[in-house]
């Protein structure tokens, strides 16, 4: 294990040596019949490194460019949910403001149905009362009661009247609130999707960019790397094959 160290780190050692070497020919122009295959494979492979760089520095422009516009996007769109959300809300308030109304009213009219029942029920009692009471003041007082309670109970008509003609004019505004509630609920679920699939297709391009920035990069590396060998061979045939140089 020692000496399979020891060979290693010469060898990694001799493959620097040597690749230094080729890149100082390279620098310095040197070529001939020997090296005229290493030297053409170097330039392919710089030519298309200078290319790789290229699309990864397009891609990365495209990158940015995808952020910039949901950026935007997403501003125009948030703005917009916001916008629809305060109309639903100010809808909602005033739908709630109607209805609140419409309980009260029927509620009033509730509460005189419930009194002019008691007076007719009142009224029937005392009915039933004078039919079996003798005849002379006392089944006329009954009967006189019966009566009263009865007036008592058309006297509250015309309030119960007004109650129902409120709660009648109420309905054609409660109609157009209710309406509008509906309609807003939809604008809003319709900006939240928008808002969601918005942040979801950017995440997929962006996705899709990461991937393409991964292969380019990924390409680049080896390219580096087929460079990196190649200099190291180019070392290795001036190193057999030993050039004059000024």
């Amino acid at each position: 294990k020692l000496l399979q160290a020891e060979i290693k780190g010469d060898t990694d050692a001799l493959d620097v040596v040597l690749g230094t070497l080729g890149r100082e020919a390279r620098a310095g122009g040197v070529d001939n019949r020997v090296l005229a295959t290493e030297n053409q494979a170097i330039s392919d492979a710089e030519r298309k490194k200078t290319d790789i760089e290229g699309q990864l520095a397009e891609v990365g422009q495209r990158k940015a460019e995808e952020n910039t516009r949901f950026e935007e996007l997403e501003r125009e769109r948030t703005i917009k949910l916001s916008e629809v959300e305060r109309e639903r809300d100010d809808a909602e308030r005033e739908l709630d403001g109607l209805e609140g109304q419409r309980r009260g009213l029927r509620d009033k009219r509730k509460e005189i149905e419930r009194r002019q029942k008691a007076y007719h029920q009142a009224a029937d009692t005392r009915d039933e009362e004078a039919g079996a009471a003798p005849l002379g003041d006392t089944r006329s007082e009954l009967r006189r009661l019966a009566e009263g309670h009865r007036a008592e109970a058309a006297g509250l008509e015309p309030e119960k009247q007004d109650y129902e003609r409120k709660l009648a004019a109420l309905e054609r505004p409660l109609g157009a609130a209710q309406s509008k509630v509906t309609a807003v609920r939809a604008e809003v679920d319709l900006a939240k999707r928008s808002l969601a699939d918005a942040r979801e297709g950017h995440r997929h391009r962006l996705a899709e960019l990461e991937a393409e920035l991964g292969r380019k990069q990924r390409e680049l590396e080896n390219t580096d790397g087929e460079i990196q060998r190649r200099l190291v061979t180019l070392g290795t045939l001036i190193n057999l094959h030993r050039v004059d140089r000024p």
